[in-house]
């Protein structure tokens, strides 16, 4: 192989190489938000569940602390916040 011959597959494979890096950023990039939008998505429920327990700060707060859940007789006694 003379040397032009090299040279332009080498320009051929780092063509190549350029562009399946671009895709593989591109696809990061996509999975990064995806990701976001699952967090967000799990961060909504997680809000979501405690505004149904219409419970005061304080006291869900000492729940939160002791990692035990409220039994519904004293969820259902609090009106909303």
């Amino acid at each position: 192989m003379d040397e032009q011959t090299v040279q332009k597959r080498m320009e051929r494979l780092d063509a190549k190489e350029k562009i399946i890096k671009d895709k593989i950023k591109a696809l990061k990039t996509q999975l990064k938000e995806i990701d976001n939008k699952k967090k967000d998505l799990k961060n909504l429920e997680i809000t979501r569940m405690i505004k149904s327990l219409k419970m005061p700060r304080d006291k869900l707060y000492d729940y939160l602390k002791k990692g035990t859940i409220p039994k519904e007789s004293e969820v259902t006694d609090y009106e909303e916040m």
